[in-house]
């Protein structure tokens, strides 16, 4: 999923906009437009790393677009911080969906982080 880009918020912006449609893609293909409430526990896990992932770029779509653009590098590293290091653990008894979903939040936050570089201006 890693591109390059540069660093401004914009070309973030485009990053994220071109994840997310390759992620819905992908979770639309995983579901075959079945409900995931609908979907046996097999095919629930890989729809909920799909879910996870679209989860995660939509959040930095938001805060992007409320971000100076000397932000874009901190709002990155603030939501990689909330999906992998501030979620939760899953709860005794939580079926394997939950980690999948979490797992697909990180590695989107990953997939962004290997092709975005910060701009010179907040690269200080």
């Amino acid at each position: 999923m890693a591109e390059a880009a540069g660093g401004s918020r914009a070309e973030l912006a485009d990053l994220v906009a071109r994840h997310e449609h390759a992620a819905l893609a992908e979770l639309a293909t995983e579901t075959a437009g079945t409900p995931l409430c609908r979907l046996d526990a097999r095919a629930a896990h890989g729809a909920k790393y799909w879910e996870g992932v679209v989860a995660a770029l939509a959040q930095i779509r938001r805060a992007l677009r409320r971000a100076d653009d000397d932000r874009t590098a901190a709002v990155l590293a603030e939501w990689a911080a909330q999906w992998g290091v501030k979620s939760p653990l899953p709860p005794a008894g939580a079926a394997p969906s939950w980690s999948a979903y979490r797992e697909g939040g990180i590695a989107a936050c990953a997939a962004l982080h290997e092709g975005f570089t910060p701009s010179s201006s907040e690269a200080r």
